[in-house]
């Protein structure tokens, strides 16, 4: 109900805004007619009135035509980029958002400008920070560019001189999905942003995604109001910008099949896919933010409640030398060919889902980022498994989720 209060709330305050800027005289030029005006092209002289002047910016903050000439600037000479970017910071010191700020219609300056294609490394920590929001064939704009007020948070040390050296690219990457359109033409938009650190020496590639609002908590957007609360999680991708700047982020691993801690009934004893009387539609997984030279990923699936019932973690899934982890429900069986997976528990090969025989049991899936791929063959040990990744690991990431014994104990 608040979110649903909120979204209309924004919608009013829309309405408003735009009722109170409508020029209220007929002989006003329709946005049809009406001349576009260049800010860095000289008014158009009129014999019967004064040149009108552009309103001068607040003090500490930039106006449209420092940004427009800083732009002409960078464009004409991608080595002034470091000489633009501290007059920035010096002229805007009042305009330029802090990292909690990046929220419901606040994005800060944007520079648009395409960035050079042979870059090379500074040697010395520079980060450069674009935003790439990408468009649709309605309302959302595409439009890309440098972060201006993300990068004022870096170190003076790290601003890069020219857009023709640096060392480390942030690119945050906001990506729409249409869910439905009311009958009132209201939009309901889901948004998913990644962010990812590009290292210019090596060309490895952290990344990560960051989902907004799920379908039962929408936000209603109208025309380019997307940033309606929990629909565009750009504060939670600024944090983790500036974590993987810092080297502080850590590897995540989420999974579309448990819900709220509750995994699905599809993937256990009450789905429908079943080998040898065992469920197995494996659950679906990604992977965020693994470090920097992870050659391969392996996984493990246990159960710790089976061990008063077996008196050891009951094994249900091992894979491993997985390039990529970001793998759909099923991949078990249906990239069985391109996985080595180990002898679960119960005998079989691949994924075996949970099948809690007394009570709700919680199930622990761990994700294991590794520096090699390993000499393993189809069916391994749970012995072989450990021994196999002892010394190659390089992060790792759990999630847990519950599974009940009945199928009236589901609340999803």
């Amino acid at each position: 109900m608040k979110q649903i209060i909120r979204v209309v709330l924004i919608f009013v305050l829309i309405t408003l805004s735009a009722c109170s800027n409508t020029p209220q005289t007929d002989s006003a030029p329709s946005a049809e007619t009406a001349p576009v005006s260049d800010p860095t092209s000289a008014p158009a002289s009129s014999p019967t009135s004064a040149p009108v002047e552009e309103p001068a910016a607040p003090e500490g903050m930039v106006s449209d035509a420092f940004m427009a000439e800083g732009l002409s600037r960078i464009n004409a000479d991608p080595g002034a980029f470091g000489a633009f970017f501290a007059e920035y910071r010096e002229q805007n010191h009042l305009g330029i958002l802090a990292p909690e700020d990046f929220e419901i219609f606040q994005m800060g300056q944007l520079l648009d400008l395409a960035l050079p294609a042979n870059a090379q490394p500074a040697g010395a920590d520079k980060v450069l920070i674009v935003y790439k929001q990408l468009g649709d064939d309605a309302s959302i704009t595409a439009q890309s560019g440098i972060l201006l007020d993300l990068m004022a948070q870096l170190a003076e040390e790290q601003i890069p001189d020219s857009l023709l050296s640096y060392d480390k690219l942030i690119e945050v990457t906001a990506n729409p999905r249409l869910l439905s359109t009311t009958d009132k033409g209201l939009r309901l938009i889901q948004w998913a942003i990644e962010v990812s650190c590009r290292y210019i020496d090596t060309g490895d590639r952290v990344s990560g995604i960051i989902e907004g609002s799920q379908p039962e908590d929408l936000a209603s957007v109208l025309e380019d109001a997307k940033y309606a609360a929990g629909s565009f999680p750009i504060a939670e991708a600024v944090n983790r910008a500036l974590e993987l700047i810092r080297g502080e982020v850590e590897m995540t691993l989420s999974s579309s099949g448990i819900i709220e801690g509750e995994i699905l009934p599809q993937y256990g004893i009450f789905g429908e896919q079943m080998k040898d009387g065992i469920p197995s539609l494996s659950l679906p997984l990604r992977v965020g933010f693994a470090p920097a030279g992870t050659l391969s990923f392996a996984i493990r699936m246990v159960d710790p409640d089976s061990m008063p019932i077996a008196g050891y973690e009951w094994v249900h899934w091992m894979a491993v030398n997985l390039e990529n982890l970001d793998l759909p429900e099923n991949a078990s069986t249906e990239w069985a060919e391109q996985m080595i997976q180990g002898r679960n528990d119960f005998g079989t090969v691949g994924y075996g889902g949970p099948t809690p025989p007394d009570k709700p049991h919680t199930y622990l899936i761990t994700v294991y980022a590794l520096d090699a791929m390993l000499d393993l063959q189809n069916g391994f040990t749970k012995k072989a498994f450990d021994a196999a990744l002892e010394g190659h690991i390089l992060a790792e990431a759990s999630i847990t989720g519950v599974y009940p014994n009945t199928i009236d104990g589901f609340s999803n």
